[in-house]
């Protein structure tokens, strides 16, 4: 779930720049479900008065999960060092997808954050 104080910028920078799809929509309230995926909603975007990420949720094969604390943390730090590294969205979203199942495999939060050569690793084994 995220919020934006620009909530039709943030819906086309995921639909135009990373290639989500629309799914759903709450007009009311000027909401939009979207997926990348044909089995679950991935993201809402809803308006709000300043910026927040409240969660996030990501399907990806070939993990068995033991915990998922710090799961969406390791996520979110991959995004952003994707995306301040210069990498396309798109290409952002399947790092950081890589290191959130990677730390999903290990109990704890901190303790199961990945290094980037395990990320790189996995993502070279085609997941």
């Amino acid at each position: 779930m995220i919020g934006s104080p620009d909530a039709p910028a943030s819906k086309r920078f995921f639909t135009e720049g990373i290639g989500f799809r629309v799914s759903d929509e709450v007009p009311a309230i000027g909401a939009s479900f979207m997926r990348c995926s044909t089995d679950h909603h991935n993201l809402l975007v809803q308006p709000g008065p300043v910026s927040f990420l409240h969660h996030t949720a990501w399907e990806m094969d070939d993990v068995d999960a033991v915990d998922s604390v710090g799961a969406g943390d390791a996520f979110c730090a991959a995004f952003a060092l994707a995306l301040a590294e210069g990498r396309p969205p798109a290409s952002a979203v399947r790092f950081a997808s890589a290191a959130g199942a990677i730390s999903a495999t290990r109990p704890g939060a901190a303790a199961s954050l990945p290094f980037r050569a395990e990320v790189e690793a996995l993502l070279a084994r085609g997941a």
